[in-house]
């Protein structure tokens, strides 16, 4: 039985990806875990594109992808994609752009 989920996990995918996948499927690892340091990050007064940092750290270890997205147009990510290999002492620093021309007068939230 392991040889099949092992098989069906190597079909096109990353190899890393599947090996975690695999181990956390037969029971051999916990699975790979990050969190946000900081779970509110607030700016104001921007009136020119800013850049802030998110503060990742790996609370489980192992490899993982990690894509970067927000469904608001005000942030965006130059990075999409972040690994756990990018991570020194299971901590990564994840810049991201405020883009000032998409802000309205108030409140925004992304």
């Amino acid at each position: 039985m392991n040889d099949l989920i092992y098989d069906a996990l190597m079909l096109g995918r990353n190899k890393k990806v599947a090996r975690e996948e695999y181990l956390t499927a037969i029971g051999d690892k916990e699975q790979v875990r990050c969190e946000a340091q900081e779970k509110n990050i607030r700016f104001s007064d921007v009136v020119n594109d800013t850049t802030g940092i998110i503060h990742l750290k790996i609370t489980a270890p192992g490899y993982a992808e990690i894509e970067a997205y927000s469904e608001d147009p005000i942030i965006s990510f130059e990075k999409k994609v972040v690994t756990t290999e990018e991570f020194k002492d299971s901590v990564l620093e994840f810049s991201f752009n405020v883009l000032a021309e998409k802000l309205h007068n108030g409140k925004n939230y992304s």
